[in-house]
């Protein structure tokens, strides 16, 4: 309990030095830990504007690849980076949401871990000192006489620079040595002392200084001698050495210069011209000499790493690669991503991540240790890189690691992970060891260690079996009966190699497929058939030979060829063999013999062709059996013709997935060869992606060649939602693939719910993640926080969550946790929020079924619950112990609930020295909530409220707490005598009644007492709070609900003050160092 308000009122800002360490730590550890290359990879940071909020995307500009992207402010543009790429820090400029986004570096897993607000005014280009100590802010529009906002990157506080008069609209900074460089429209470029605590007021190279130019833009880049400020249509060249700076140079040739580098080799200056169809203009400055290299539409941002340029193309969302190795250079490719690159500004060049070996091999196929793994498998596992090299694989196998596995598989290409063994089939019951050994594009490995996996295969089947059809026939002289056979072996279907035997006395005859001929003279056959292929397995079947039967039976057509799917109508008719005979009316039993799935009907013989989809023509036996004239039967064949095969075929990736509402996701389109299995070129391909049926949710899909970038839609239902994402290939015939997407369903608060704005006591609310179960339990990610949004890291400032843990605390009575140490949320449990701007809650996941009832189980002492189902439900229709206490809630004060609401959630006491299971039924209830709940009823008794809170902190009060009479109670514990809730502040003033039951003393919020009694005291105490010194008032309710026979009179044992509660309804007190208070209350009944 006394944890808590250390939790809440404690400064709990994060140390971000600490953070680093930590950061840096764990670097170390992966360093040590693999094999390192020699050279890092360089890494670009792009801001794009293209999307709302904006974001910075991350290149590997050694693989020409988007690695990340994180979400940032409003038109993001300026950027500047420190340390690498898996370890260090990026600044941004967020134009449009007045605000600089810090970002932890740590490829592929970057975020966001402070979002700086204040001081700023269109922040659109940066700077940080050379000790990375400071980062010096440009605001395009800023009240104060400067335009420069500096932050401390130690605690992310936030400074003005104030030079003492006014400069409008800075343009640009560069930050050389000690000093930092502005360059201003009042045709001014000023330097400052960045290290001088009193940077802010004095500016220190040689003195204040400034160079008049042509109107410029402000951007500019410095070097030892000079500094170039890019003007409307010009680059101004400045001498530094001069006291006031002298202009040496002007250079033109420019179409609206946006941006400005110097080369490597100090000579030659790279312009970016921001035009439809931009380029570069490089400046020989040693000869004031020009060249221009054509780029993409309208390039803004430019930076080198070594010799090599990198402009971004904010026009076409491209960035060219410019090889200067020898100035001026030319563009030697273009890097380009239409989903991920959108609009993007500037760029910030830092070194990446050292290459990583492949990951570890995992995730075997068969498992580690699996037992009855059949003789003819393949194996397969998972695997990959860190860096997204070209990964191949080799597999070893064998019985023995002493004497080493063999190579079974070898040069299998990721993503392919599986591979037949080239000694399949494996023996029966044998242990087999096997590992995989991945190796990536610069020769590194990484392999299954010792003892390497294993499995064991199947034991030897039991003895095959062959089955003949049919097992016996009677037919007439010279009659056909085509037998088959099957073989089954352990249970499954097998191969078979069959010869075929007759035991004849009558001149029948069988050929070598099974087809037997009836002799002419009466007697009895015996067929054998054997399976020589499975240990020469035998089977029998009978035939009897019949003289000719007086009827014959004939089907019609004798014979067909449909193509699949076609129908045909079969008749039968029965006929005498010879005059003078009488035939029966016939009745008639069709069977089909198919192996495409064929079926007839036995109403009417109507025969329906299946899919023939095996590439060639196949023949189905059509049989009807006359049983009213002694099984006579007649047999027709159907030819079905084979289905035409595709040319091509389409895949899609994934071919099915599961999204929350408003996710985006990027399928993948491929055409193959149908016959080849090989893939065609996508430029040969044109790709139709598409929603089909419509959606009913608002999803859409966007073409993007080879790519369908989809949006789920908002699923506002109560169900999922299933949808279909269909790709035609409408160079290739038309060919198409189908994906299927489940949107699940998102629920938000509102309006059981609303959070309101803190930071009283009074803002906070128990909640519950609704009556769903979410894909991402993770608290922080359900919280929709007014004007933010729902944020990825834990601010306590912005937002504060906690759960309350029965067993924790010194003395293991129970106290509360704070994020991230509490459990992940699904119905069922409560927790505590508290956000400084306010919101409510948003979920996606699957509903939760409303068809049957829902439990709980509830350790002893306090649990915070939550109600799982959409609409109320009232506490009397639970299934709960006479052990478990009524519900408490808090709409900004403690008081009991008679009903569960939706979002909303509870403390629930089990009075029992063991678990308790309460099951909630899923039956809708008519709410209708009083402003306060009371825990008698005017038939039961009387009572009386009495509360407490803290003057001046009014709000931190605790005024649920009764005494009084009831008709089923008395002065042991009985069940109107209900335990307090843990406080949410230590600041709270509360009040409780004390009683040791059972020889354990307790808080109780209500105390009752038999209606017969004539004379009864209440023990009252009350905490006030821990503040040194705090001003408490005792208040309690109108006397007038308490019956005139009873007298009472309120008692401060340590005063000897007593007071007459029908005349005086409050008491005040101080209270020092937060000691208790304890107090009596006499009732007496005249």
């Amino acid at each position: 309990m006394h944890g808590f308000y250390k939790i809440v009122i404690k400064k709990a800002s994060l140390n971000f030095p600490i953070i680093r360490w930590f950061s840096i730590t764990i670097f170390l550890s992966l360093i040590l830990t693999f094999p390192r290359q020699t050279l890092s990879a360089p890494y670009g940071l792009v801001t794009d504007q293209g999307t709302i909020p904006g974001m910075v995307v991350i290149i590997n500009l050694d693989k020409e690849m988007v690695v990340e992207t994180i979400d940032v402010g409003i038109n993001p543009e300026g950027i500047e980076a420190y340390g690498t790429a898996d370890g260090g820090y990026a600044y941004v400029a967020n134009r449009g949401s007045d605000s600089v986004s810090v970002i932890e570096l740590n490829v592929p897993n970057s975020r966001v871990i402070e979002t700086i607000t204040g001081s700023f005014d269109m922040p659109f280009s940066l700077d940080i000192t050379s000790d990375n100590r400071y980062v010096h802010v440009i605001n395009a529009s800023m009240s104060n006489n400067s335009g420069i906002t500096v932050i401390d990157t130690n605690d992310y506080s936030v400074y003005t620079a104030e030079f003492g008069f006014y400069h409008p609209a800075p343009g640009g900074i560069d930050i050389d040595g000690y000093y930092a460089f502005v360059g201003y429209s009042d045709y001014s470029v000023w330097a400052f002392n960045t290290y001088f605590d009193t940077i802010y007021n004095t500016y220190n190279y040689t003195e204040d200084w400034s160079v008049n130019t042509s109107f410029p833009n402000g951007k500019l880049d410095v070097t030892p001698s000079y500094i170039y400020v890019i003007t409307f249509d010009t680059v101004t060249e400045i001498e530094r050495i001069s006291p006031h700076g002298t202009v040496s140079y002007e250079y033109t040739n420019f179409n609206q210069p946006a941006n400005i580098e110097m080369h490597p080799n100090g000579n030659n200056l790279y312009v970016t011209n921001k035009v439809v169809n931009g380029f570069v203009t490089v400046i020989d400055t040693t000869q004031e000499g020009y060249s221009f290299i054509d780029v993409g539409n309208s390039p803004i941002g430019i930076d080198f790493y070594g010799t090599t340029a990198y402009v971004v193309n904010s026009g076409n969302g491209t960035i060219s690669i410019i090889d200067a190795s020898t100035p001026p250079g030319n563009v030697i490719g273009t890097i380009s991503d239409p989903i991920l690159i959108n609009s993007p500004v500037e760029i910030d060049i830092i070194e990446g991540p050292e290459n990583l070996p492949p990951y570890e091999p995992f995730n075997p196929n068969p498992l580690n240790g699996q037992t009855g793994v059949p003789i003819s498998t393949d194996l397969s596992w998972e695997g990959g890189d860190p860096d997204g090299d070209p990964v191949t694989y080799d597999v070893f196998m064998g019985t023995n690691t002493t004497t080493g596995l063999e190579q079974v598989c070898s040069g299998i290409v990721h993503p392919t992970t599986s591979c037949t063994p080239t000694i399949s089939p494996l023996e029966y019951g044998t242990i087999y060891y096997w590992e995989v050994k991945a190796t990536d594009s610069y020769g590194y490995t990484s392999d299954v260690p010792p003892p390497y996996w294993s499995f064991t295969t199947e034991e030897s089947p039991a003895p095959c079996e062959v089955t003949i059809t049919p097992e016996s026939d009677t037919v007439s002289f010279g009659e056909t009966v085509q037998f088959s056979a099957s073989t089954t072996c352990n249970g499954e279907d097998v191969s078979g190699s069959y010869f075929w035997d007759l035991t004849s006395s009558i001149g029948s005859n069988i050929d070598e497929n099974g087809l037997y001929t009836a002799g002419n003279a009466e007697g009895t056959d015996m067929v054998t058939v054997t399976d020589t292929a499975n240990g020469d397995i035998t089977n029998t079947a009978q035939v009897t030979v019949v003289s000719e039967p007086p009827c014959e039976v004939s089907i019609s057509p004798s014979s067909e060829t449909v193509s699949s799917n076609e129908t045909i109508a079969f008749s039968a008719t029965t006929n005498p063999t010879s005059t003078g005979i009488a035939c029966e009316d016939g009745s008639y039993q069709w069977e089909v013999d198919s192996p495409v799935g064929s079926f007839i009907t036995q109403a009417g013989g109507l025969y329906t062709a299946g899919l023939n989809d095996t590439g060639e023509d196949i023949v189905d036996t059509v049989t009807v059996t006359d049983t009213a004239n002694g099984n006579i039967t007649d047999r027709a064949e159907v030819t079905v013709l084979a289905e035409p095969q595709e040319e091509y075929m389409v895949v899609i990736t994934p071919d099915e997935i599961t999204l929350p509402s408003k996710k985006p996701f990027r399928f993948t389109a491929q055409t193959l060869d149908a016959e080849t299995n090989n893939p065609i070129p996508v430029e040969e391909c044109r790709y139709r992606w598409e929603i089909s049926p419509r959606s009913t949710i608002g999803s859409t899909i966007l073409s993007y060649g080879e790519y369908g970038l989809y949006r789920a839609g908002l699923n506002k239902t109560r169900d999922l939602i299933t949808e279909t994402v269909i790709v035609s290939d409408t160079a290739h015939n038309d060919v198409s693939a189908a994906a299927s997407v489940t949107v699940l369903v998102r629920f938000i608060s509102p309006p059981y719910l609303i959070l309101p704005p803190g930071p009283l006591r009074t803002s906070y609310r128990m909640i519950s993640v609704g009556p769903i179960w979410p894909i991402d339990g993770d608290a922080l990610h359900i919280i929709h926080i007014i004007s933010v949004g729902i944020i990825k890291e834990y601010h306590s400032q912005l937002i504060r969550l906690f759960r309350w843990d029965g067993q924790a605390g010194d003395d293991g009575q129970g106290d509360y946790r704070e994020y991230p140490d509490i459990p992940k949320l699904e119905p069922g449990i409560g927790i505590w929020v508290i956000t400084k701007p306010g919101g409510f809650i948003q979920v996606d996941g699957i509903p939760i079924d409303t068809s049957q009832a829902f439990t709980i189980t509830l350790p002893p002492g306090w649990t915070q619950i939550g109600h799982p189902f959409p609409f109320p439900v009232d506490w009397n229709q639970v299934d709960a112990s006479t052990e478990v206490e009524p519900p408490w809630t808090f709409p900004g004060y403690y008081q009991l609930s008679r009903f569960l609401r939706p979002w909303h959630g509870y403390f629930v006491y089990n009075r029992s020295n063991s678990p308790v299971t309460i099951s909630i039924p899923p039956q809708e209830s008519e709410e209708e909530i009083s402003k306060t709940y009371m825990p008698l009823s005017e038939e039961e008794g009387w009572q009386l409220q009495i509360g407490v809170n803290n003057i001046p902190f009014f709000w931190l009060q605790d005024t649920y707490n009764f005494i009084g009479v009831s008709e089923n109670s008395s002065t042991e514990r009985d069940p109107k005598d209900l335990h307090e809730a843990p406080p949410i502040s230590l600041n709270q003033a509360s009040l409780y009644f004390p009683h040791e039951w059972e020889g354990k003393l307790e808080r109780f919020a209500t105390d009752f007492r038999s209606l017969d009694t004539q004379k009864e005291v209440f023990e009252c105490t009350v905490n006030p709070g821990s503040r040194i010194i705090s001003l408490i008032r005792l208040f309690w309710s109108d006397m007038a609900q308490v019956p005139e026979e009873y007298q009472m009179i309120f008692i401060d044992p340590e005063k000897g003050i007593t007071i007459n509660m029908r005349e005086v309804n409050e008491y005040w007190f101080i209270s020092y160092s937060g000691i208790d208070k304890h107090f009596q209350i006499s009732m007496t009944k005249n």
